[in-house]
């Protein structure tokens, strides 16, 4: 299942949920997607004079969140990134936030976001002087915190 259709199977239901706090920039967004090479864009007409066949194709949105318009650049940017990788084991950390507070975070987000990148940040370095912190557990390699 693409963005596209997804925003027209839910699109309604976010309306409702979000429609008052949605922004302009949502609301652009949300419309190039959908319109993303369509008629809304309009059309280039591409014709072979060797077999005289004719094509047309319809121009798209260029939008910064288009999933369409992005994938050939993102996947330059992650070929960019893949070569600057160190030859080492890379582990993904998420932090997260309680359910109870995404409200408050919604609509606070510079302190709250500012606040949870530090604590993040003070974590990640207790971890890194700490080496008794990691405890080597079963015969699988894994870790876990002790």
């Amino acid at each position: 299942m693409d963005l596209t259709r997804i925003i027209h199977r839910y699109q309604s239901r976010f309306e409702q949920q979000y429609g008052a706090t949605k922004t302009h920039q949502i609301h652009r967004a949300i419309g190039a997607v959908l319109d993303c090479r369509s008629e809304r864009y309009g059309k280039m007409l591409l014709h072979c004079s060797p077999c005289n066949k004719q094509q047309s194709y319809f121009h798209a949105c260029g939008h910064r969140s288009c999933h369409r318009c992005q994938h050939h650049d993102t996947v330059r940017w992650l070929e960019r990134q893949t070569q600057k990788l160190l030859p080492v084991d890379y582990f993904m950390v998420t932090f997260t936030l309680p359910y109870q507070l995404r409200s408050l975070v919604w609509h606070h987000q510079k302190i709250f976001y500012s606040v949870l990148f530090d604590c993040a940040v003070l974590t990640l370095k207790q971890f890194g002087v700490n080496d008794k912190a990691w405890v080597r557990s079963g015969n699988d390699g894994g870790s876990s915190y002790a």
